[in-house]
């Protein structure tokens, strides 16, 4: 068991099953620690991130991080969105929350 304000990290190919094993977490309460992470392995930055409070989808870049409405994109949406927001930063751009609008 996690200390409370610990937060679990593994990699894997996000897929559709991911999102809605983390909605049936969230659903039971069931959340141990602060939070679970699942990292895509196809798209670097790509993060599906469980919390007690839900799960949005968060794609790290840096200068910063954009995060997604919810666990409604899905997951080849959420790829792209990434890719977009990358391509923003390499062009010296903040990401948009446009790039979040699949």
């Amino acid at each position: 068991m996690p200390p409370p304000n610990a937060r679990t990290r593994e990699r894997a190919k996000l897929t559709a099953r991911h999102v809605e094993a983390a909605r049936k977490l969230v659903a039971s309460g069931r959340l141990e620690g602060r939070a679970h992470e699942r990292a895509d392995e196809q798209e670097r930055g790509l993060v599906l991130r469980v919390g007690k409070q839900g799960g949005p989808g968060t794609s790290r870049r840096r200068p910063g991080r954009s995060a997604s409405e919810g666990m409604d994109l899905p997951v080849a949406a959420a790829r792209e969105a990434a890719q977009r927001s990358r391509i923003d930063l390499r062009q010296g751009r903040v990401p948009s929350k446009t790039n979040l609008r699949v």
